[in-house]
């Protein structure tokens, strides 16, 4: 809990708002205002016994300052609602997908987002897969969704399209969506539209652009997505590039490795045997090792 000195400046708050911080135990910065949701994140996952908390009044608590258009309570809340869905205690992912089903019936993207996900994988909740689409759809049309949320939100549609997942499978509109997610930083995005205009993904028919496929790639090495870093150190290692440079592409794979990347790691093996890369990126490329 926090300190004496916190609790008299938590009694000009609102009883909800006194309520979280209470259960929470999060002494804040701003003693105007409840928890930052990243704060009540980190605290709930490193201090908060689920066994020991009341989750039917941080729930009702949660969802009173959300309905009572509090700032950020519907982030606080969707932060909640997915820890309370981790727990192994089984009141506590009750009340943790009442609130998330509630904020997302509701319109809150990132609940939105996250209740598609339960939906998704079933377990918390009966597998829906239209009802999953139907929600990731939502939040990628909302511009106003945070570009996290959104990113996320592209790219698992764009898996449940490249695939046919619970829809008729559109390769084309997956790589549309995986390259809006690019546009927004997002790695696992960028990897996926560099796959496709590298000619890696299953079922594809569109034109093969490795140039492109390396532009989507950088996007993604930048974010530290390793595998992405060895399918651009290959591309440049072989020289298959306008701008091929075999010492960057070097430093992709030791990067790759690095990050405990196998293919990069066989890769350089290779190298040191006197084996062309050109020869190791072909057999890497038929094992489809990259994706």
């Amino acid at each position: 809990m926090g300190s004496g000195q916190n609790a008299g400046q938590h009694e000009k708050l609102e009883p909800q708002e006194r309520l979280v911080l209470a259960l929470a135990g999060v002494p804040t910065r701003n003693a105007q205002g409840p928890a930052a949701p990243a704060e009540l994140d980190v605290y709930l996952r490193r201090n908060v016994d689920p066994w020991a908390t009341d989750v039917n009044t941080l729930t009702e608590d949660l969802w009173t300052g959300f309905q009572d258009g509090v700032d950020l309570a519907g982030e606080r809340a969707t932060v909640a609602a997915i820890w309370m869905l981790e727990q192994e205690v089984r009141h506590v992912r009750k009340h943790g997908l009442h609130l998330m089903r509630g904020l997302s019936g509701s319109g809150w993207p990132h609940a939105q987002y996250q209740f598609g996900l339960e939906l998704l994988k079933g377990g918390v909740v009966d597998r829906d897969l239209k009802g999953a689409k139907a929600l990731f759809e939502q939040v990628c049309s909302d511009q106003k969704t945070a570009p996290q949320v959104r990113a996320k939100a592209l790219v698992t549609l764009g898996d449940m399209l490249r695939d046919g997942r619970g829809c008729v499978r559109d390769q084309a509109r997956a790589l549309s969506l995986y390259e809006q997610a690019a546009l927004l930083k997002d790695g696992t995005g960028a990897h996926r539209a560099g796959l496709f205009h590298h000619g890696l993904v299953d079922g594809w028919n569109g034109q093969r652009d490795l140039n492109l496929a390396a532009h989507y790639y950088e996007i993604a090495a930048d974010r530290g997505e390793v595998k992405a870093q060895t399918a651009l150190g290959l591309l440049h290692g072989s020289g298959q590039l306008k701008k091929s440079d075999s010492s960057y592409g070097l430093k992709l794979l030791q990067r790759a490795m690095e990050g405990g990347e196998g293919v990069a790691t066989a890769v350089l093996a290779t190298m040191q045997r006197g084996v062309r890369t050109t020869g190791a990126a072909s057999r890497e490329k038929s094992h489809g090792s990259l994706a």
